[in-house]
């Protein structure tokens, strides 16, 4: 009773003061520790249990089975095995699918093949656990082979079974595979039931195929809140938010209250459309049926009217957001970096900061090339030097490249190169090819000379430095240099990556 209520103190206290503890008061309090998320403990006052001579039966080598995968106890799991074995209680199908679960949680999914193998009793429940076990660990490809393996045995699979196929065939986006399980199915007569029926939305619609995906969602006997989600998300994750729309506005005629995974995709969808009346509309929509507001959906909201260059309504949104996490800090910096307000997005980047959150790499990517795109060589020249200095992040190629671009396209090659030296990663070719590329835009040979023989210095095949190195002394009508550089190009086996 302690126990099944959630007091475990009181559950072990009763059972140290109890006389005589015989195997059911151990299940009783081992049980109730696993069902309350205690399989630690479990564990611990399992070997416990042994050691005071109390026997292994049927209940209790479940419930420690079920323990050592949620704790990934793999060295105890294989004790429990053996245990299990001298138990007697292999030919039990419960017992060889709770094997099966625990080796496929604890990732040992050789074991949970072996387990079954040697079973003389595979089931659909042990063949059911192996399946999930597989999927929950990514292993997709195994999936249908084992699938084979389980046709060769004669055992028609059921809904689970082709539910975990389908998730497979959408992971691996093989819509060949797609059509031949749906195919299976429609052959094997099983009824497609609501989950099933999802799953193969999702499948088709992670596969590409939309009108197949829609076509099952329209057969759908009964459609709930994840068929429709499911669909609408699928719409809008394959580039046809229009679609989406449409399918949200039929929703709503037939109905249907939406929940917030189907409002942030529609309002996804009003974002690639362009459509703030429409996104709007969704909002009081919302507000109207006192929806709380989500960190998801107006995580979603602040992209929506920010793209549409609403950011009094993004601003709104953001202080509405009761619980904010980094992506929506990071959306909001974004946000103001792209409309070119640098002081805006210093001051939210240092209120992030303040509150416990860190941009990643992916903020400062956006940043840097809004600066870029509006030629704001000291904003970007701050936020690089920020997000090395106050957010720990080690500049990636891809944010060497943006800001020596920048520099470089505003003629301040010097600073370029003295930036590109200070960082530690300076055999990373990205920034030096970049600066290269500006010394060639201003004609700046001698600097063009320094970055070429830096390049060549740390990849001698460079095609990209070659070229462009050839081009500075062209332009400048350096010819006898050009005709050297060009005979050490036909000489050696340069590499055929040129920037266009």
């Amino acid at each position: 009773m302690y126990a099944k209520a959630g007091s475990l103190t009181d559950a072990y206290k009763l059972f140290n003061d109890l006389p005589c503890r015989d195997m059911l008061s151990w299940g009783a309090l081992l049980g109730g520790y696993v069902k309350q998320g205690e399989s630690g403990h479990a564990l611990e006052l399992f070997q416990v249990m042994l050691l005071e001579g109390i026997k292994l039966n049927k209940v209790i080598a479940l419930c420690m089975l079920k323990a050592c995968g949620v704790s990934e106890a793999l060295l105890q799991g294989r004790l429990l095995h053996l245990e299990v074995i001298e138990l007697n209680v292999l030919t039990d199908p419960v017992i060889i699918s709770a094997l099966i679960d625990m080796y496929a949680k604890c990732g040992s999914l050789s074991d949970a093949c072996n387990v079954l193998e040697s079973s003389t009793t595979r089931c659909m429940v042990s063949w059911g656990a192996l399946f999930g076990g597989l999927i929950d660990q990514g292993e997709y490809s195994t999936a249908f082979k084992m699938f084979e393996r389980m046709s060769q045995d004669g055992i028609k699979p059921n809904e689970f079974i082709f539910s975990c196929l389908a998730s497979a065939c959408g992971k691996l986006k093989n819509l060949q595979r797609a059509n031949f399980l749906h195919d299976q199915i429609i052959k094997n007569g099983v009824e497609t039931d609501t989950v099933l029926g999802n799953t193969l939305v999702g499948m088709y619609t992670d596969c590409g195929s939309l009108l197949m995906a829609r076509k099952v969602f329209n057969t759908l006997d009964s459609r709930s809140l994840v068929s429709w989600s499911t669909m609408i998300s699928g719409y809008t994750q394959n580039g046809s938010a229009l679609d989406a729309v449409k399918l949200f506005e039929l929703m709503q005629h037939e109905g249907i209250k939406p929940n917030m995974v189907i409002y942030s995709s529609v309002l996804k969808a009003c974002s690639i459309l362009g459509a703030i009346g429409l996104g709007k509309l969704v909002h009081h929509f919302m507000i109207k049926n006192d929806e709380e507001l989500d960190v998801v959906v107006g995580t979603t909201l602040i992209e929506l009217y920010a793209s549409c260059h609403s950011l009094c309504e993004a601003c709104n949104v953001f202080y509405q957001i009761p619980n904010r996490n980094t992506v929506c800090w990071g959306v909001m910096v974004t946000s103001m970096a792209q409309h070119g307000m640098f002081e805006l997005a210093k001051q939210y980047l240092d209120r992030m900061h303040q509150q416990g959150f860190k941009a990643d790499a992916k903020v400062f990517t956006n940043i840097l090339a809004a600066c870029n795109q509006k030629g704001r060589s000291e904003e970007g020249q701050q936020f690089f030097e920020l997000m090395m200095d106050v957010h720990d992040i080690v500049p990636s190629p891809e944010h060497i490249h943006c800001i020596v671009d920048l520099l470089g396209r505003k003629g301040l090659l010097m600073r370029a190169m003295k930036l590109l030296q200070s960082i530690h990663n300076t055999k990373d070719l990205c920034g030096w090819i970049s600066l290269l590329s500006a010394c060639r835009l201003h004609g700046n040979v001698a600097l063009g000379r320094q970055c070429f023989k830096h390049i060549i210095s740390l990849d001698y095949h460079v095609g990209a430095a070659y070229m462009l190195m050839s081009c500075i002394y062209a332009e400048a009508h350096m010819w006898d240099d050009y005709y050297e550089l060009m005979e050490v190009m036909k000489k050696d086996m340069v590499r055929e990556e040129l920037v266009q």
